[in-house]
């Protein structure tokens, strides 16, 4: 996840309260056993957030998460904190370690920004990976799927607390830019407007392939990702 998460990080998890987390991981599962090509459970996800995938993944296989964010790190260690998660930037990935399966969902990659950045990151993800091994990343939106000046809102709602998020989608170059305005309201405080500026590089997916394959991966990319628009790159490391 973006640093920028530092200051939503405690409310991180009622903003995407809508999230099917659960939904999304079987399918995660489902891409893994059907592409991995060895018998390893080691898994890392690389911009883990607050752990919410980890809540599933972890059923089926041994958990590491790394993320940029100490914000959302402090959440997930609250959750599991026997977990081994670090901080660390995806662009510098040194673990000293491989893994048969890593993960980066929900567009965290987007975050690395330029191509330069998503090609060294690639070369990282493969260098950590076992032969055998499975990477499946989500990406971001692209140039053809983003659409400036569109905006965007979501309301969480209980009796304790109330959480409402918006932005107007804007767009530099190849980069999407978004100022995201939160409304938090706890029961017996004060209203707190904090405001998150984030950017994405909208990635093109024929450069993404190109960049795992000379990283020596076979690579696909499916369409019909876990949310729409969005596809699901998946690419295993030859025996």
């Amino acid at each position: 996840m973006s640093k920028n998460y530092t200051l939503s990080a405690e409310y991180y998890d009622v903003i995407y309260d809508f999230k099917d987390y659960q939904k999304e991981s079987k399918r995660v599962i489902q891409f893994i056993e059907k592409y991995k090509k060895n018998s390893g459970k080691e898994l890392l996800e690389v911009g883990c957030g607050t752990g919410k995938f980890l809540n599933y993944l972890r059923k089926k296989y041994h958990f590491s998460g790394v993320d940029l964010s100490e914000g959302m790190l402090k959440v997930a260690r609250k959750k599991f904190p026997h977990m081994m998660l670090k901080k660390m930037d995806m662009t510098n990935l040194t673990l000293g370690k491989k893994f048969d399966v890593i993960v980066c969902l929900f567009s965290s990659i987007g975050y690395v920004k330029t191509l330069p950045r998503l090609k060294k990151t690639i070369s990282g993800f493969a260098r950590h990976l076992n032969k055998g091994g499975v990477l499946i990343i989500e990406p971001w939106l692209n140039a053809q799927t983003y659409h400036a000046g569109n905006p965007h809102g979501n309301l969480y709602k209980s009796k304790e607390l109330v959480v409402a998020r918006v932005s107007v989608s804007e767009r530099k170059g190849m980069v999407s830019v978004m100022d995201m305005h939160h409304l938090i309201a706890r029961k017996g405080g004060k209203v707190e407007h904090v405001i998150e500026h984030h950017e994405l590089g909208l990635f093109p997916v024929s450069t993404t392939l190109d960049y795992l394959r000379e990283a020596g991966l076979d690579a696909r990319f499916h369409k019909d990702g876990l949310q729409m628009k969005r596809g699901l790159y998946v690419a295993t490391k030859p025996l």
